[in-house]
């Protein structure tokens, strides 16, 4: 894993906003997965099947940019 890559995306604006786009998109996902597999590891009936989903999409979204 690198820390800095400065060829990780192509130059110029486009890209650097479809990355900016696609890196939110991930973050967020990611984020609220994490909060509500909080509230559900507190209350197990509320959105049983939640996390799997989630991390079905998660997963389908890193093998679509790649």
């Amino acid at each position: 894993m690198k820390i800095f890559d400065p060829h990780h995306i192509q130059p110029g604006w486009p890209a650097w906003w479809q990355h900016f786009k696609q890196a939110i998109k991930m973050s967020s996902l990611m984020i609220g997965s994490g909060l509500l597999g909080l509230v559900h590891a507190l209350v197990p009936f509320f959105l049983p099947e939640f996390l799997a989903l989630a991390s079905a999409r998660i997963q389908w979204m890193l093998d679509e940019n790649n």
